[in-house]
Protein backbone atom coordinates (compact mmCIF):
# COMPACT_ATOMS: atom_id res chain seq x y z
CA UNK A 1 0.00 0.00 0.00
CA UNK A 2 2.68 2.39 0.95
CA UNK A 3 4.99 2.03 -1.84
CA UNK A 4 5.26 5.09 -3.36
CA UNK A 5 4.89 9.16 -1.99
CA UNK A 6 5.74 12.28 -3.29
CA UNK A 7 6.78 15.00 -0.98
CA UNK A 8 5.69 18.77 -2.06
CA UNK A 9 4.65 20.68 0.86
CA UNK A 10 4.49 24.00 -1.53
CA UNK A 11 0.91 22.05 -2.91
CA UNK A 12 -0.12 21.12 0.54
CA UNK A 13 -3.22 22.60 1.91
CA UNK A 14 -1.11 22.86 4.78
CA UNK A 15 1.10 25.51 3.39
CA UNK A 16 2.69 26.97 6.30
CA UNK A 17 4.46 23.68 6.92
CA UNK A 18 7.91 23.51 5.78
CA UNK A 19 9.98 21.19 4.06
CA UNK A 20 11.87 19.42 6.94
CA UNK A 21 14.90 16.69 7.44
CA UNK A 22 12.49 14.07 10.20
CA UNK A 23 9.24 14.65 7.95
CA UNK A 24 11.53 13.24 5.05
CA UNK A 25 13.06 10.36 7.57
CA UNK A 26 9.79 9.49 8.18
CA UNK A 27 8.33 8.85 4.87
CA UNK A 28 11.27 7.12 3.76
CA UNK A 29 10.86 4.53 6.57
CA UNK A 30 6.96 4.28 5.79
CA UNK A 31 6.82 4.56 2.20
CA UNK A 32 9.39 2.01 -0.37
CA UNK A 33 9.95 5.14 -2.51
CA UNK A 34 10.16 9.09 -1.90
CA UNK A 35 9.76 11.68 -4.19
CA UNK A 36 11.00 15.01 -2.93
CA UNK A 37 9.85 17.94 -4.59
CA UNK A 38 12.43 21.03 -3.04
CA UNK A 39 13.49 24.54 -3.53
CA UNK A 40 17.22 25.40 -3.80
CA UNK A 41 16.98 26.20 -0.37
CA UNK A 42 15.86 22.73 0.92
CA UNK A 43 18.21 20.94 -1.00
CA UNK A 44 21.37 23.10 0.74
CA UNK A 45 19.08 22.15 4.35
CA UNK A 46 19.54 18.12 3.08
CA UNK A 47 23.06 17.99 2.22
CA UNK A 48 23.98 20.18 5.69
CA UNK A 49 22.11 17.28 7.54
CA UNK A 50 22.27 13.99 5.92
CA UNK A 51 25.78 12.90 5.17
CA UNK A 52 27.35 12.15 1.92
CA UNK A 53 27.42 8.45 2.36
CA UNK A 54 23.75 8.44 3.88
CA UNK A 55 22.71 10.64 0.57
CA UNK A 56 24.58 8.10 -1.78
CA UNK A 57 22.91 5.25 0.17
CA UNK A 58 19.65 6.89 -0.33
CA UNK A 59 19.93 8.28 -4.12
CA UNK A 60 21.87 4.96 -5.82
CA UNK A 61 19.59 2.60 -4.06
CA UNK A 62 16.12 4.44 -5.20
CA UNK A 63 14.48 5.26 -2.09
CA UNK A 64 14.91 8.58 -2.40
CA UNK A 65 14.36 10.88 -5.98
CA UNK A 66 15.15 14.70 -5.53
CA UNK A 67 13.35 16.88 -7.82
CA UNK A 68 14.60 20.62 -7.26
CA UNK A 69 12.15 23.30 -8.33
CA UNK A 70 14.17 25.15 -10.74
CA UNK A 71 13.53 29.48 -9.77
CA UNK A 72 14.13 32.43 -11.94
CA UNK A 73 15.63 36.05 -11.37
CA UNK A 74 14.03 39.26 -12.71
CA UNK A 75 11.80 39.78 -15.32
CA UNK A 76 12.25 39.78 -19.20
CA UNK A 77 15.05 42.00 -19.91
CA UNK A 78 14.48 42.91 -23.38
CA UNK A 79 11.26 41.98 -25.84
CA UNK A 80 11.95 37.94 -26.79
CA UNK A 81 14.47 37.67 -24.29
CA UNK A 82 13.88 35.48 -20.86
CA UNK A 83 16.66 35.91 -17.68
CA UNK A 84 15.92 32.47 -16.85
CA UNK A 85 17.70 30.65 -13.82
CA UNK A 86 19.17 27.05 -15.09
CA UNK A 87 20.83 26.40 -11.22
CA UNK A 88 24.13 23.60 -11.34
CA UNK A 89 24.49 22.94 -8.14
CA UNK A 90 28.59 21.56 -6.84
CA UNK A 91 29.19 19.89 -3.52
CA UNK A 92 32.95 20.89 -2.77
CA UNK A 93 35.51 20.13 -0.10
CA UNK A 94 33.95 16.58 -0.43
CA UNK A 95 35.19 13.56 -2.35
CA UNK A 96 32.07 12.62 -3.57
CA UNK A 97 31.41 9.25 -5.24
CA UNK A 98 30.14 9.43 -8.71
CA UNK A 99 26.81 8.43 -7.60
CA UNK A 100 26.15 11.29 -5.60
CA UNK A 101 27.13 13.62 -8.44
CA UNK A 102 25.06 11.82 -10.95
CA UNK A 103 21.66 11.90 -8.88
CA UNK A 104 22.31 15.66 -7.99
CA UNK A 105 23.28 16.69 -11.43
CA UNK A 106 20.83 14.70 -13.12
CA UNK A 107 18.03 17.12 -11.72
CA UNK A 108 19.21 19.71 -14.40
CA UNK A 109 21.54 18.27 -17.52
CA UNK A 110 18.26 17.91 -19.66
CA UNK A 111 16.42 20.29 -19.06
CA UNK A 112 15.63 20.83 -22.36
CA UNK A 113 14.54 17.08 -23.82
CA UNK A 114 11.60 15.53 -25.35
CA UNK A 115 10.66 12.30 -25.96
CA UNK A 116 11.71 12.38 -29.52
CA UNK A 117 14.97 13.63 -29.25
CA UNK A 118 16.09 11.12 -26.01
CA UNK A 119 18.72 10.10 -29.21
CA UNK A 120 20.24 13.66 -29.31
CA UNK A 121 20.80 12.96 -25.27
CA UNK A 122 22.26 9.26 -24.93
CA UNK A 123 25.67 10.93 -26.00
CA UNK A 124 25.88 13.70 -23.77
CA UNK A 125 24.78 11.45 -20.68
CA UNK A 126 28.22 9.15 -21.05
CA UNK A 127 30.17 12.06 -22.24
CA UNK A 128 29.90 13.65 -19.09
CA UNK A 129 30.15 11.29 -16.92
CA UNK A 130 32.40 12.47 -14.41
CA UNK A 131 32.40 16.57 -15.03
CA UNK A 132 28.87 17.23 -16.23
CA UNK A 133 29.69 20.46 -18.18
CA UNK A 134 26.98 21.51 -19.19
CA UNK A 135 27.88 24.95 -20.31
CA UNK A 136 29.88 23.11 -22.83
CA UNK A 137 27.45 20.89 -23.64
CA UNK A 138 24.29 20.58 -25.32
CA UNK A 139 22.61 23.27 -23.81
CA UNK A 140 23.90 25.77 -25.91
CA UNK A 141 22.58 23.65 -28.95
CA UNK A 142 20.81 25.85 -31.11
CA UNK A 143 19.05 23.28 -32.84
CA UNK A 144 18.12 20.69 -30.19
CA UNK A 145 16.50 24.09 -27.85
CA UNK A 146 14.57 25.00 -30.62
CA UNK A 147 13.22 21.72 -31.20
CA UNK A 148 12.48 21.14 -27.63
CA UNK A 149 10.70 24.71 -27.41
CA UNK A 150 8.23 23.90 -30.26
CA UNK A 151 7.06 20.74 -28.93
CA UNK A 152 6.57 22.14 -26.02
CA UNK A 153 4.62 25.13 -27.11
CA UNK A 154 2.86 22.62 -29.37
CA UNK A 155 2.22 20.91 -26.37
CA UNK A 156 0.36 23.74 -24.49
CA UNK A 157 -1.58 25.05 -27.83
CA UNK A 158 -1.43 22.42 -30.77
CA UNK A 159 -2.71 24.87 -33.05
CA UNK A 160 -0.80 28.12 -32.48
CA UNK A 161 1.33 29.43 -34.89
CA UNK A 162 4.88 28.72 -34.76
CA UNK A 163 7.49 30.40 -37.01
CA UNK A 164 9.27 27.65 -39.55
CA UNK A 165 12.65 29.32 -38.04
CA UNK A 166 11.87 29.36 -34.80
CA UNK A 167 14.69 30.35 -32.44
CA UNK A 168 15.23 29.58 -29.20
CA UNK A 169 19.10 29.50 -28.10
CA UNK A 170 20.43 30.01 -24.43
CA UNK A 171 23.41 32.10 -23.33
CA UNK A 172 25.09 30.73 -20.21
CA UNK A 173 25.83 34.05 -17.91
CA UNK A 174 27.94 33.27 -14.78
CA UNK A 175 27.24 34.30 -11.16
CA UNK A 176 30.06 36.00 -9.23
CA UNK A 177 28.56 34.82 -6.26
CA UNK A 178 27.74 31.48 -4.37
CA UNK A 179 27.17 29.54 -1.69
CA UNK A 180 29.76 28.31 0.41
CA UNK A 181 29.05 24.77 0.17
CA UNK A 182 26.37 24.37 -2.90
CA UNK A 183 25.53 27.43 -4.91
CA UNK A 184 24.43 28.69 -8.30
CA UNK A 185 27.28 28.67 -10.71
CA UNK A 186 25.34 30.06 -13.79
CA UNK A 187 22.14 31.72 -15.26
CA UNK A 188 21.14 31.41 -18.42
CA UNK A 189 19.60 34.33 -20.97
CA UNK A 190 17.24 33.03 -23.19
CA UNK A 191 17.15 34.55 -27.25
CA UNK A 192 14.38 33.21 -29.51
CA UNK A 193 12.36 35.17 -31.61
CA UNK A 194 9.03 33.46 -30.51
CA UNK A 195 6.94 36.19 -28.99
CA UNK A 196 6.26 34.80 -25.20
CA UNK A 197 4.37 37.92 -24.14
CA UNK A 198 1.98 37.65 -27.22
CA UNK A 199 1.43 33.85 -26.50
CA UNK A 200 0.08 34.13 -22.96
CA UNK A 201 -1.96 37.08 -23.88
CA UNK A 202 -3.35 33.81 -26.70
CA UNK A 203 -3.30 31.14 -23.89
CA UNK A 204 -5.30 33.77 -20.84
CA UNK A 205 -7.49 35.06 -24.27
CA UNK A 206 -8.23 30.70 -24.56
CA UNK A 207 -9.07 30.10 -21.02
CA UNK A 208 -5.88 27.98 -21.01
CA UNK A 209 -4.30 28.76 -17.13
CA UNK A 210 -1.03 27.44 -15.77
CA UNK A 211 1.33 29.69 -18.04
CA UNK A 212 1.66 32.86 -16.98
CA UNK A 213 5.34 33.07 -17.46
CA UNK A 214 5.51 30.27 -20.39
CA UNK A 215 9.50 30.54 -19.92
CA UNK A 216 9.93 29.41 -16.53
CA UNK A 217 6.84 27.12 -16.66
CA UNK A 218 8.47 25.70 -19.92
CA UNK A 219 11.96 24.87 -18.03
CA UNK A 220 9.94 23.31 -14.87
CA UNK A 221 8.30 21.13 -16.95
CA UNK A 222 10.95 19.83 -19.24
CA UNK A 223 13.12 19.66 -15.66
CA UNK A 224 10.22 17.03 -14.25
CA UNK A 225 10.77 14.37 -17.12
CA UNK A 226 14.71 14.22 -15.82
CA UNK A 227 14.38 11.19 -14.26
CA UNK A 228 12.84 9.52 -16.81
CA UNK A 229 16.09 10.24 -19.50
CA UNK A 230 18.15 8.31 -16.85
CA UNK A 231 15.27 5.32 -16.62
CA UNK A 232 15.97 5.54 -20.13
CA UNK A 233 19.65 5.87 -20.55
CA UNK A 234 19.78 3.42 -18.04
CA UNK A 235 18.31 0.37 -20.13
CA UNK A 236 19.42 1.88 -23.84
CA UNK A 237 21.32 -1.21 -23.93
CA UNK A 238 18.25 -3.37 -23.77
CA UNK A 239 15.41 -1.05 -25.65
CA UNK A 240 15.20 0.31 -28.79
CA UNK A 241 15.31 4.24 -29.16
CA UNK A 242 11.40 3.60 -30.41
CA UNK A 243 10.24 2.20 -27.08
CA UNK A 244 12.67 4.22 -24.93
CA UNK A 245 11.08 7.24 -25.74
CA UNK A 246 7.74 5.31 -25.71
CA UNK A 247 8.62 5.33 -22.02
CA UNK A 248 9.23 8.75 -21.36
CA UNK A 249 6.75 10.68 -23.15
CA UNK A 250 4.19 10.71 -20.75
CA UNK A 251 6.22 12.67 -18.62
CA UNK A 252 8.30 15.03 -21.14
CA UNK A 253 6.24 17.81 -20.32
CA UNK A 254 5.20 17.19 -17.06
CA UNK A 255 5.06 20.07 -14.62
CA UNK A 256 6.28 19.56 -10.98
CA UNK A 257 3.22 21.50 -9.61
CA UNK A 258 0.93 17.85 -10.64
CA UNK A 259 3.11 16.08 -8.23
CA UNK A 260 0.34 15.60 -5.01
CA UNK A 261 1.04 16.02 -1.65
CA UNK A 262 1.23 12.91 0.70
CA UNK A 263 -1.27 12.21 3.09
CA UNK A 264 0.58 12.58 6.54
CA UNK A 265 -3.02 11.03 8.17
CA UNK A 266 -1.65 7.53 7.73
CA UNK A 267 1.72 7.76 9.79
CA UNK A 268 0.24 9.84 12.10
CA UNK A 269 -2.67 7.62 13.37
CA UNK A 270 -0.59 4.60 12.80
CA UNK A 271 2.24 6.20 15.08
CA UNK A 272 -0.65 7.79 17.98
CA UNK A 273 -2.09 4.35 18.05
CA UNK A 274 0.81 1.94 18.40
CA UNK A 275 3.45 4.10 20.55
CA UNK A 276 1.06 7.59 21.59
CA UNK A 277 3.74 7.68 24.69
CA UNK A 278 6.78 8.96 22.12
CA UNK A 279 7.65 11.21 19.45
CA UNK A 280 6.93 11.08 16.37
CA UNK A 281 10.18 10.24 13.70
CA UNK A 282 10.20 13.81 12.59
CA UNK A 283 9.89 15.36 15.89
CA UNK A 284 12.68 13.07 16.93
CA UNK A 285 14.97 14.70 14.50
CA UNK A 286 13.86 18.10 13.46
CA UNK A 287 13.88 19.05 17.60
CA UNK A 288 17.48 17.16 17.98
CA UNK A 289 16.31 14.21 20.19
CA UNK A 290 18.30 12.16 16.98
CA UNK A 291 20.27 12.68 14.09
CA UNK A 292 19.77 11.61 10.60
CA UNK A 293 22.62 9.09 10.99
CA UNK A 294 20.98 7.97 13.94
CA UNK A 295 17.80 7.49 11.97
CA UNK A 296 19.98 5.63 8.91
CA UNK A 297 20.89 3.02 11.20
CA UNK A 298 17.43 2.48 12.31
CA UNK A 299 16.10 2.86 8.43
CA UNK A 300 18.66 -0.41 8.14
CA UNK A 301 17.58 -2.54 10.66
CA UNK A 302 13.44 -1.72 9.10
CA UNK A 303 13.65 -4.01 6.27
CA UNK A 304 10.70 -6.47 7.37
CA UNK A 305 9.27 -3.75 7.99
CA UNK A 306 9.32 -1.57 4.88
CA UNK A 307 8.48 -5.47 3.05
CA UNK A 308 5.68 -5.98 5.13
CA UNK A 309 4.44 -1.92 4.06
CA UNK A 310 4.74 -2.67 0.66
CA UNK A 311 2.67 -5.95 1.28
CA UNK A 312 -0.13 -5.13 2.88
CA UNK A 313 -3.35 -4.81 0.78
CA UNK A 314 -4.59 -1.28 -0.60
CA UNK A 315 -7.98 -1.06 0.74
CA UNK A 316 -7.60 2.04 2.24
CA UNK A 317 -5.52 4.52 4.37
CA UNK A 318 -6.55 3.01 7.68
CA UNK A 319 -5.27 -0.67 6.69
CA UNK A 320 -2.34 -0.13 7.95
CA UNK A 321 -3.38 0.01 11.36
CA UNK A 322 -5.87 -3.02 10.57
CA UNK A 323 -3.06 -4.99 9.45
CA UNK A 324 -0.98 -4.24 12.23
CA UNK A 325 -3.94 -5.23 14.77
CA UNK A 326 -4.66 -8.49 12.78
CA UNK A 327 -0.40 -9.84 12.81
CA UNK A 328 -0.06 -8.62 16.62
CA UNK A 329 -2.93 -10.60 17.87
CA UNK A 330 -2.02 -14.26 15.81
CA UNK A 331 -1.32 -16.69 18.36
CA UNK A 332 2.88 -17.81 17.58
CA UNK A 333 2.98 -21.33 17.13
CA UNK A 334 5.16 -21.88 20.17
CA UNK A 335 2.38 -21.32 21.83
CA UNK A 336 -0.05 -23.20 20.44
CA UNK A 337 -1.91 -26.23 21.69
CA UNK A 338 -0.33 -28.39 18.55
CA UNK A 339 3.31 -27.40 19.73
CA UNK A 340 3.12 -27.84 23.49
CA UNK A 341 1.45 -31.88 22.30
CA UNK A 342 4.32 -32.18 19.73
CA UNK A 343 6.85 -30.89 22.71
CA UNK A 344 5.45 -33.46 24.57
CA UNK A 345 5.96 -36.02 22.32
CA UNK A 346 9.60 -35.57 20.79
CA UNK A 347 11.39 -34.27 23.96
CA UNK A 348 9.60 -36.10 27.20
CA UNK A 349 8.47 -39.41 25.67
CA UNK A 350 11.49 -40.92 24.16
CA UNK A 351 13.53 -40.53 27.38
CA UNK A 352 10.23 -41.79 29.15
CA UNK A 353 9.75 -45.06 27.72
CA UNK A 354 13.90 -45.49 27.07
CA UNK A 355 15.70 -43.82 29.71
CA UNK A 356 19.52 -43.71 29.25
CA UNK A 357 21.07 -46.14 31.34
CA UNK A 358 24.91 -46.07 31.74
CA UNK A 359 26.57 -49.17 32.69
CA UNK A 360 28.22 -49.34 36.09
CA UNK A 361 27.12 -45.21 36.93
CA UNK A 362 24.87 -44.84 40.47
CA UNK A 363 21.26 -44.22 39.48
CA UNK A 364 21.84 -40.52 40.71
CA UNK A 365 24.71 -39.88 37.46
CA UNK A 366 22.24 -41.90 35.31
CA UNK A 367 19.05 -39.11 36.54
CA UNK A 368 21.58 -36.20 35.72
CA UNK A 369 22.07 -37.74 31.83
CA UNK A 370 18.77 -37.90 31.00
CA UNK A 371 17.82 -34.35 32.85
CA UNK A 372 20.73 -33.04 30.54
CA UNK A 373 19.42 -34.66 27.46
CA UNK A 374 15.67 -33.75 28.11
CA UNK A 375 16.76 -30.26 28.49
CA UNK A 376 18.94 -30.11 25.29
CA UNK A 377 16.20 -31.86 23.16
CA UNK A 378 13.78 -29.23 24.51
CA UNK A 379 16.16 -26.42 23.62
CA UNK A 380 16.87 -28.16 20.32
CA UNK A 381 12.93 -28.39 19.53
CA UNK A 382 12.45 -24.33 20.59
CA UNK A 383 15.10 -23.51 17.81
CA UNK A 384 13.49 -25.76 15.24
CA UNK A 385 9.64 -23.91 16.16
CA UNK A 386 11.08 -20.55 15.88
CA UNK A 387 11.53 -21.00 12.09
CA UNK A 388 7.61 -21.72 12.41
CA UNK A 389 6.70 -18.19 14.07
CA UNK A 390 6.29 -15.22 11.86
CA UNK A 391 7.63 -11.94 12.11
CA UNK A 392 5.13 -9.54 13.17
CA UNK A 393 5.47 -5.82 12.66
CA UNK A 394 5.28 -5.29 16.52
CA UNK A 395 8.73 -7.14 16.73
CA UNK A 396 10.42 -3.80 14.92
CA UNK A 397 7.43 -1.18 16.29
CA UNK A 398 7.66 -1.83 20.24
CA UNK A 399 11.68 -2.74 19.68
CA UNK A 400 14.04 -0.97 17.59
CA UNK A 401 11.77 2.02 16.55
CA UNK A 402 10.58 2.36 20.32
CA UNK A 403 13.55 2.81 21.45
CA UNK A 404 14.79 5.14 18.82
CA UNK A 405 12.15 7.70 19.80
CA UNK A 406 12.50 6.96 23.60
CA UNK A 407 13.37 10.63 25.27
CA UNK A 408 16.68 9.96 26.46
CA UNK A 409 16.73 10.03 31.05
CA UNK A 410 17.66 13.35 32.29
CA UNK A 411 20.69 12.46 35.12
Amino acid sequence: MLDSIAINLHASSRKNQRFTIGHLAECLLFYGKVDAVISRIELEEIIRKCSVEHLVELLSSGALSLHINLEFFGSNQTPRTARLNYAIYKVVNHNVETTLYKALYGVYRSAYKCSQYVKQLMPFLNEYKYEFDLVGGFLIDEQFTSKAFREVVRSVYEEYPIPTDLKFQLHPVPKSTAIEEIGTQFTFETETNFDLSQFEKHLEKSGIKGYKDFGVNFMMRASAAIQDVDVSSYFKSELSAEESNASIVQKAILNLDQYQANNGEVITEFHQFVIPECPSIADAIDLGMKTFADFMHLYRHAQQFRKWLSEMPDDGDHSIINEYIKFVEMTPFTNSSLFKWLKLIFVSAPIAINPINLAGQPDLVNNIVNFLAGTAADQYVDLLAQRFNHWRPNQFVQGPLKNFLKKEESS
